[in-house]
């Protein structure tokens, strides 16, 4: 899949999660990707391409594989490029 595709709907994801979470927790979640990390990308994947069932299962496995596979220095330009919540 092109993750590319929908990077627009991370990054909004990652706007929404600031609401509960602050920037560090989220960076940290994405250096280190758990089960917060995969909901969101089912999230994203139910919302964006419609997925269910078991082409959903395999995508989501996919997303994880990709998130996982980013270094550090990938994670901090996904932040960067996240606007800071108002009032920060």
């Amino acid at each position: 899949m092109e993750w590319i595709m929908i990077i627009t709907a991370i990054i909004e994801a990652i706007q929404e999660c600031q609401e509960n979470r602050d920037r560090d927790d989220i960076e940290a979640g994405l250096n280190n990707p758990g089960p917060r990390e995969r909901w969101a990308i089912r999230r994203i994947l139910i919302q964006e391409k419609g997925l269910r069932g078991k082409k959903l299962w395999r995508k989501v496995d996919e997303g994880m594989n990709e998130l996982r596979a980013l270094d550090s220095e990938d994670i901090q330009r996904v932040m960067a490029s996240v606007p800071m919540p108002e009032g920060q």
